[in-house]
């Protein structure tokens, strides 16, 4: 802990006062607020907003340095809605000798850098959550209100780098605010419809406009309200639940009775469907997917913020709160609705205001979002995406059939092999460990075995990364906490889940699906509202024989043969791939004949033909997992550590395939060159990504990555997905069930006969096949079939005779 005390520097007249939370070391030397490392890199980011440090008057709450630069010796906060324990009591002391201090100021504006200043100025915790918004103080501070807007601390984004964007427009609106002391904002006309008749009149009018923002609250599974905006400042909130007391007891009581309420809903299908109107607001698979489920309303005409700003910029938060941030000037009012709904906190109409804010703040947003959609170049990108919903929906709601029997066996097959691992365990430990405490296993191979620890961040870990360096080390029982993690995961992510009910009683797994689920445009799913469902993406191959096709249905799943590195070779280029792709031949066996100095003919796929990994696996084996693993500058080390081999083994894959692969290396180089001269790349389709991130081999390899994922994504949605669900006329018999990246999984009824059948999926493989083209050059990604009646078990089928295979499939499983 520092002695010494560190003023506050600047002008008293400034128009800008920033607020840090403490000095660090060097500020306790120097006796300058804020020049340190953090105080270096916020002086740069000021003057990127056009703020000189000269311009400010520099203070911090705490004006002693705290023991270990820890201020949480003084004060520690909550992660939410204002919680803060005060744990030394001379940090009031500091509070107020900062008041007194401020009331001598005449500022314009006041920054709060970090959480700290955040709660000693408005009583609000968390920058990340508030920084960009225009708060005033609270009442102890100054006689009447002043301006306070909230920023990230420096020294975050010192570790963050992505936080040097925030705190850069954070500053450019501090700047704009500087002007004038006074607080002004969006006025907004929110209003809850009272009665049936304000609903329906609304819902009336805001037919008459081109574009309305809508917006539900779900609680309990049921739709408690809907808002619905007819602009940024003219919205609506009808409630469809209102808490009341009988009795003394709190209830949740309808807010119209059961025919008005008929009334009401009919009006808002009749506006959601209405295809001249359009819709737009925040993450629309939920909503629409819900009111689908619900209601049967198929919401038509949509338009996202979501989808707008995951395209815009991956790199940063999706949120409707990040957005409301950055595109408008509503301060930050989510945990509004975060308290009603967990904590029972608030009341009701805070909440319903919640609500109407939701809708108001995309209408504000939008406009702005999307045009720097377009000007990134990424409109038709968009538009793509948001074509999207319907089919995601869709899938949503029709979900999987899956053998719920089956699933438990193995649950029960894996809880019996989980507890004889665990005991194994903790015999060879010699101990009795809880495997699943990290604590517990942090503390035996660094305490009890005194082995030096892996760090994660500066803390000693026992993550996947860590076991597998210790097992490599030969530590037998990390090898055993690895499988129990694997068994573990598998059966509590992928077996012990949710399941709902089918139209005639069977069981079906719903998930809910993200249509921009990563960086590179693929989907994601994950668990839905109900908390069933899972990720469809990654689906392990010990669980794909649950899925099934329903009754008198085919499953067919088209997928875009080895997609990513026929991609990769032909963008490079890769001569030595273009030609094993153009004669038909294995680039896997390729890759390990060039790896092991072998002829083709002569690698074998047969398990431990490889001494490499233990003897465990084939020699085509490494040959895929070089494949997959190096075209995006995947390190020897890191390809060890995945594969779990000896570095020396890993080193001889990595150098033997960018020997063997020249036009790989040439790639990543003019990526790098791309990347370092304006940030940017875009693909075949036209996607546009900018990387905003720290400049390195992380982001090399995040850039390597993007025009293959992307390309492959892109096609597979544009000519798999949205071509079957867009296209009735021809393929209204085909139900969509997944997407995983590079294949499309549906099912259609054998009672189309096996011909109609065969054209259908020709059809579809031949819109997959479509050449891309890359400078000049054009080329195709083969699509490959498979076939049956459950997903573990599909049969691959010949192109040139599908019906025949088709109509063999289908008597074999009749017999």
């Amino acid at each position: 802990m520092g002695n010494n005390i560190v003023p506050s520097t600047g002008s008293k007249d400034a128009k800008i006062c920033l607020i840090g939370e403490a000095p660090g070391g060097i500020e306790d030397r120097t006796g300058v607020p804020f020049t340190g490392k953090a105080g270096k890199l916020n002086d740069y980011l000021l003057n990127l907003a056009g703020i000189t440090r000269r311009e400010c008057y520099i203070t911090n709450v705490v004006k002693v340095r705290p023991y270990n630069n820890d201020i949480s010796t003084y004060i520690k906060l909550g992660s939410s809605f204002g919680n803060a324990k005060i744990q030394d009591s001379k940090y009031k002391d500091w509070e107020e000798e900062l008041y007194e201090e401020l009331r001598e100021t005449d500022c314009n504006v006041y920054v709060t850098l970090g959480s700290v200043p955040l709660y000693a100025m408005t009583r609000n915790v968390s920058s990340t959550k508030y920084r960009g918004s225009v708060l005033t103080s609270h009442p102890g501070v100054f006689e009447g209100e002043r301006k306070v807007i909230p920023t990230i601390h420096p020294a975050a984004a010192l570790r963050q780098y992505l936080y040097r964007y925030q705190i850069v427009h954070d500053y450019k609106l501090v700047k704009e605010h500087s002007t004038s002391p006074e607080i002004a904002g969006t006025v907004r006309d929110w209003k809850i419809a009272r009665t049936t008749a304000e609903a329906l009149q609304y819902i009336q009018e805001a037919r008459q406009c081109d574009m309305v923002a809508y917006d539900i609250e779900v609680t309990n599974m049921e739709l408690s309200c809907i808002s619905i905006a007819k602009s940024a400042t003219d919205v609506i909130c009808i409630p469809f639940k209102t808490d009341s007391k009988i009795l003394g007891e709190s209830r949740t009581e309808p807010y119209f009775n059961p025919a008005r309420e008929i009334q009401v809903m009919r009006g808002i299908a009749g506006l959601l469907e209405d295809e001249s109107v359009c819709k737009l607001g925040q993450n629309l698979v939920f909503d629409a997917s819900f009111l689908h489920s619900r209601y049967g309303i198929v919401t038509k005409n949509l338009n996202d913020t979501m989808i707008a700003q995951g395209i815009l910029s991956p790199d940063f938060p999706k949120g409707l709160d990040f957005i409301t941030s950055i595109y408008t000037t509503q301060p930050y009012y989510k945990d509004d609705g975060k308290k009603y709904m967990r904590l029972k906190g608030g009341n009701q109409e805070t909440f319903w205001r919640y609500n109407a804010l939701d809708s108001a703040v995309c209408m504000e947003a939008f406009p702005k979002l999307y045009d720097d959609v377009c000007k990134q170049g990424n409109k038709e990108t968009y538009r793509v995406h948001v074509s999207l919903i319907e089919p995601l929906t869709y899938m949503q709601n029709r979900g999987f059939m899956v053998d719920s029997d089956g699933m438990k066996k193995e649950s029960k097959k894996l809880e019996g092999e989980l507890e004889l691992l665990v005991a194994e365990f903790k015999e060879v430990c010699k101990q009795d460990i809880n495997p699943n405490s990290s604590k517990q296993v942090i503390q035996y191979f660094y305490g009890v075995k005194g082995l030096a620890p892996y760090k994660k961040e500066g803390k000693p870990t026992a993550d996947v990364t860590a076991l597998i360096r210790l097992k490599r080390a030969g530590h037998h029982e990390a090898g055993i906490l690895l499988d129990i993690r694997k068994k573990s995961k598998l059966k509590s992510s992928y077996l012990d889940i949710t399941l709902s009910k089918g139209r005639n009683g069977e069981a079906r797994l719903r998930s809910a699906y993200n249509p921009v689920g990563t960086e590179t445009g693929r989907l994601s799913s994950g668990k839905n509202i109900e908390g069933g469902g899972l990720n469809m993406q990654t689906l392990p191959r010990e669980v794909r024989k649950f899925f099934l096709a329903d009754d008198g249905m085919l499953l067919v799943d088209i997928d875009l043969e080895q997609a990513e590195n026929r991609v990769v070779a032909h963008i490079a280029p890769e001569p030595y791939m273009i030609q094993c792709f153009e004669e038909g031949r294995d680039v896997h066996r390729l890759t390990a004949s060039l790896i092991f100095n072998k002829a083709e003919e002569e690698i074998s796929d047969d398990d431990g033909s490889s001494e490499i990994g233990g003897g465990r696996f084939s020699e085509r084996f490494w040959g895929k997992k070089a494949n997959h693993g190096l075209n995006y500058g995947e390190g020897y080390k890191n390809f060890s550590i995945i594969n779990e081999i000896p570095e020396a083994e890993g080193k001889e894959i990595v150098e033997g395939y960018f020997r063997s692969y020249p036009g790989v290396s040439l790639y990543h180089a003019w990526v790098q060159r791309r990347i370092e001269s304006g940030r940017t790349l875009k693909n075949p389709f036209g996607r546009v990504r900018k990387f905003l991130d720290r400049m390195g081999h992380d982001l090399n390899k995040q850039a390597y990555a993007f025009i293959p994922q992307s390309t492959v994504a892109d096609k597979t949605n544009r000519q798999g997905l949205l071509y079957i669900y867009y296209n009735q006329e021809r393929f209204g018999e085909v139900e969509v069930m997944n997407q995983t990246h590079d294949s499309i999984t549906f099912q259609l009824p054998l009672s189309m006969g096996y011909g109609v059948i065969a054209e259908l999926i020709n059809d579809i493989c031949n819109e997959l096949e479509k050449p891309l083209s890359w400078k000049g050059k054009e080329f195709s990604i083969p699509a490959g079939v498979k076939a049956g009646f459950t997903l573990g078990e599909l049969r691959g089928l010949n192109r040139d005779s599908l019906q025949g295979d088709i109509e063999k499939l289908a008597s074999t499983s009749i017999t």
